[in-house]
């Protein structure tokens, strides 16, 4: 074995151990509070710089997370919207009530 390959394996076993440590921290704080949904990314980005698996793992989690940040735009629009249509049905109303009071009150 040269001293290369031997280089290389140290390599990827040293990138294993603190990847493999910064997901498995992760993954405790998915259980107490702390930023889980960034330190995993962060473990997964380590590994995938030696291992394809770990790159294909992240890959995927950038898509859902991609996915996820369209749906909750999606719906931050759809509140505004219903936040908007309720200000203009409440103005309606009160438009035809002010209406309603002045010729009611006109009339007699």
């Amino acid at each position: 074995m040269t001293s290369e390959i031997l280089y290389k394996q140290i390599k990827r076993v040293i990138i294993f151990l603190i990847g493999s440590s910064v997901v498995l921290v992760g993954c405790i704080l998915f259980f107490t509070p702390g930023p889980a949904i960034v330190v995993i990314p962060i473990g997964l980005a380590i590994l995938a710089t030696e291992f394809i698996w770990a790159k294909k793992l992240l890959d995927k989690f950038k898509e859902k997370t991609l996915t996820f940040s369209k749906s909750a735009k999606d719906v931050i629009n759809i509140n505004k919207l219903k936040k908007e249509i309720k200000l203009k049905a409440i103005g309606f109303v009160a438009f035809f009530v002010v209406l309603i009071s002045l010729y009611l009150y006109f009339k007699n």
